[in-house]
């Protein structure tokens, strides 16, 4: 859940005529003496506004002030001890920026959220209109529970600070250690390698372009040869950018989803990633399952070329929808010792 879809299913309530989100800069996380919007609302006939005050101010004074346009903007922050009211933040930051000559604000009239990672506190200050304010109000309680990203980057900034000093981090499935491959614990190897995968042509003008075509999700069981194939349809990526970054969210999220369909005693008890940039989505959603280990690999484990098995290539680039497969890698192979049909 985020302000953009909260906004869309108000479209009506608020005379909204289109939410907009905005391109940002990358500097803007790490450029403080300036700022822009994040997000436009643009009106269906026009907003009265009211004057600038806090999210929590029960009483708006309202003058003959209008706006057609009305923008948002976002401010993180890692608050410290002695620096943390978000309420004095989020108005000392929308004075500055809206005098100052570096912020490019699409209209005058607006309203920056400041949003305090280490304490989950947030607030708001700037102008309002009618039914505005109580919607943020009701948004936000739940955004800050609720959207994984302030999750990820809390934890990012956590481990930035090296607050971690004291909590044991689990040994990467190395070359020493992947005899725990086979205890009697339930454990799965997650690959993410073939979900987001393009073709590459060359257009009439001589350039070079991509088109995606299906993927798929290996979820593996070194004990009992058990393999989970979630097929990512092309539809998928359907109006999307950042291609590459959302297919380990989409992984995750498919792996979160298998696992609550499974009962209790059928769950893992260990997820081994096969790359490291997984481990950061995979903590995110299964935030319900504490007990489930997640930890990376030293190893170079090629699930990428199942792909070149024809039955398998051939069922993920025909598929016309997403679907999930249950295969047995092993067969008929169960006669003979674990450690041998492994390797």
């Amino acid at each position: 859940m985020d302000l953009c879809q909260v906004f869309d299913q108000e479209l009506d309530a608020l005379e909204i005529q289109t939410v907009q989100k905005e391109t940002i800069h990358p500097r803007k996380s790490y450029k403080m003496n300036s700022s822009c919007a994040d997000i436009l609302l643009f009106a269906q006939y026009k907003w009265h506004v009211s004057r600038p005050s806090l999210l929590a101010d029960s009483k708006d004074v309202m003058d003959n002030t209008t706006t057609q346009k009305y923008w948002l903007d976002i401010q993180l922050r890692w608050g410290d001890y002695d620096s943390h009211d978000v309420e004095r933040y989020a108005r000392a930051k929308f004075l500055d920026y809206t005098t100052d000559n570096m912020s490019i604000y699409p209209s005058p009239t607006g309203v920056l959220i400041a949003i305090d990672l280490a304490y989950n506190l947030y607030s708001a200050y700037g102008n309002w209109f009618p039914g505005m304010k109580p919607l943020i109000r009701q948004a936000m309680a739940k955004i800050i529970k609720a959207n994984p990203a302030f999750y990820v980057l809390r934890e990012r900034i956590r481990k930035g600070l090296q607050l971690y000093s004291s909590e044991p981090t689990e040994p990467y499935l190395t070359s020493q250690n992947y005899g725990e491959l086979f205890s009697n614990q339930i454990i799965w190897f997650v690959d993410d390698t073939n979900v987001y995968r393009v073709t590459i042509h060359k257009t009439f003008e001589g350039n070079l372009t991509t088109k995606p075509i299906n993927g798929a999700i290996f979820i593996f069981n070194p004990r009992t040869g058990q393999l989970f194939l979630k097929i990512i349809h092309t539809s998928v990526w359907a109006g999307q950018k950042r291609l590459s970054q959302l297919a380990k969210w989409k992984t995750a999220e498919e792996v979160a989803a298998l696992i609550r369909s499974l009962p209790v005693e059928e769950q893992p008890r260990q997820i081994i990633v096969t790359r490291k940039a997984m481990l950061d989505p995979l903590e995110v959603h299964l935030l319900d399952f504490p007990n489930i280990v997640i930890k990376g690999s030293e190893l170079m484990l090629p699930f990428q070329a199942i792909m070149k098995v024809e039955k398998f290539g051939d069922l993920i680039l025909k598929a016309t929808e997403p679907q999930m497969f249950l295969f047995n890698l092993y067969d008929d192979w169960l006669k003979v010792k674990i450690f041998t049909y492994f390797f």
